[in-house]
């Protein structure tokens, strides 16, 4: 299922940065100030796939420019 990423989802978030991506320094609260930052800023938009309540993937996405 994908969905919009809620706050709640942080620490898998980051458990999936630190395991799967190799990324040691994604601690729960980096990821959740980084979400809140972003949560906060309406042209953000963050998604996550998971599988039977496992992360499985997520994408943020960020309009920078429209006519």
């Amino acid at each position: 299922m994908i969905r919009e990423m809620r706050f709640e989802d942080c620490p898998a978030v980051a458990q999936f940065w630190r395991e799967l991506l190799d990324v040691p320094a994604a601690t729960d609260e980096s990821v959740r100030s980084t979400f809140a930052k972003m949560s906060a800023d309406e042209r953000y938009r963050s998604f996550l796939a998971e599988e039977d309540g496992i992360v499985v993937g997520f994408i943020t996405m960020v309009e920078v420019a429209h006519s």
